[in-house]
């Protein structure tokens, strides 16, 4: 499922081993939550019903980003990648410069707002 070009709300995660931390912005820029989502299914599925639609853009596909995703796609929300190079590129529009997980799903969550062909797809997968 390719992702909305104006999405009405983006999740953006900055997903790890343990837990995210999800950013939750409108297309407005509206920041509406900012905060760790423990990496398990019944706190991402929590996490999304809360936001029926959203698009979901995280910054790794393999590994610890596969539950996020996975769980999107079964909620039929639509995912995409925002690739470390365009991350780290993307984080000098941004103020501040230190390296925190929740500045980072800050700008991957903004990024996918105005720099939508920063993304890419994410392909589906036979569950």
């Amino acid at each position: 499922m390719a992702p909305p070009a104006r999405p009405e709300i983006v999740i953006g995660l900055d997903v790890g081993k343990s837990s995210h931390w999800a950013c939750v912005v409108t297309r407005e820029g509206e920041l509406l939550a900012s905060k760790p989502v423990l990496n398990r299914e019944n706190a991402i599925d929590g996490l999304y019903a809360q936001y029926p639609g959203a698009l979901v853009v995280v910054d790794q596909v393999r590994n610890i980003g596969s539950l996020a995703l996975s769980r999107a796609r079964l909620a039929g929300m639509p995912r995409a990648y925002l690739p470390g190079l365009a991350a780290h590129g993307a984080s000098r529009l941004f103020a501040g410069d230190a390296k925190t997980d929740e500045r980072d799903a800050m700008v991957i969550a903004k990024t996918a707002l105005g720099i939508p062909d920063a993304l890419l797809p994410v392909a589906d997968r036979p569950p």
